[in-house]
């Protein structure tokens, strides 16, 4: 198998990731064994899929909620008819009672044991409890480490992977004026930024629209595009509500907590 040909149609920041996947994918060829990714974005996912189709004797599906964010790939040979995603991914609950907690305060108290972000899935919060999906290699290592999230003491309880859970993505709306919706006027206006500097970012990489990094300055963002800036947060174009008395475009964008 030529790796560097497989590689040919995967963007730059995803040719790391994409030779591991190759890796797994030529162990499953050799072997006859099954093997699991890590946690991938929906835009790596497509790209490491589209790789995983070019083996005719392996095929794969995805592991975790079906609008989840992150999700690992189970890759296996063809013939096989069923593998148990549990044997690689555990779904952990936390009950919520009245804790004030966000999706933050969980991230950060799990990278603080100091297990990588890549073996974590989607954190969901509800009204009823907190939940996370984790590769079952560190499961053990947080159970017995994770005690507290901000002051509150944590008990946690592994649940059936296949639990279906209501999400409910916590946002504030803001309206904005903008010339257009070119990705850097509204990076400027959403966080205070002067527009040099919001083409700065772009151009270092630090913007991805719909999970895809972009160094496109003047990319026209869309109703329901998510965008991300590092160190600054995520936001979704909410709505266009036309032009303002100046003719400036007007948006509602809804910056997610």
């Amino acid at each position: 198998m030529n790796k560097s040909k497989n590689l040919d149609h995967i963007s730059t920041e995803n040719k790391e990731i994409a030779r591991r996947v190759i890796d797994l994918c030529e162990i499953v060829s050799r072997t006859k064994s099954t093997e699991c990714t890590d946690f991938y974005n929906p835009f790596e996912v497509k790209e490491l899929t589209s790789l995983i189709n070019t083996y005719d004797t392996i095929s794969f599906s995805l592991i975790g909620n079906e609008d989840s964010e992150s999700k690992a790939i189970l890759i296996y040979p063809e013939y096989m008819d069923e593998v148990n995603p549990a044997d690689y991914v555990s779904l952990v609950k936390i009950d919520k009672k009245d804790y004030e907690i966000a999706h933050k305060d969980v991230l950060g108290s799990l990278l603080s044991l100091g297990i990588k972000r890549e073996k974590l899935g989607d954190i969901i919060i509800n009204d009823e409890a907190i939940y996370f999906y984790i590769r079952n290699e560190i499961l053990d290592y947080v159970l017995l480490n994770l005690e507290k999230i901000k002051n509150y003491g944590v008990e946690l309880e592994v649940i059936d992977l296949a639990t279906l859970i209501a999400r409910e993505i916590d946002y504030e709306e803001k309206l904005i004026t903008c010339a257009s919706a070119r990705l850097d006027l509204v990076l400027a206006n959403i966080y205070n930024l002067s527009r040099s500097d919001a083409k700065n970012a772009i151009e270092a990489g630090l913007v991805k629209v719909n999970y895809k990094v972009t160094y496109k300055i003047s990319e026209t963002l869309e109703v329901g595009d998510m965008v991300s800036m590092r160190r600054r947060g995520r936001f979704i174009v909410g709505d266009y509500l036309g032009l303002s008395k100046k003719d400036k475009l007007k948006l509602i964008i809804k910056i997610i907590k």
